[in-house]
């Protein structure tokens, strides 16, 4: 994701803590560099 440092911060928090009834076991975060063309959703278990 990409936004302004406060929009990007609460994006993180919204994804550690998931949708109601959810499991979040991890959430991993780092920086990247580049321009990217695509976003993929991955199968979850």
């Amino acid at each position: 994701i990409c936004g302004t440092p406060e929009a990007v911060h609460a994006m993180i928090e919204r994804a550690r803590r998931g949708p109601p009834h959810a499991m979040v076991e991890e959430c991993r975060v780092s920086d990247a560099h580049g321009e990217f063309a695509r976003f993929e959703t991955l199968p979850t278990a």
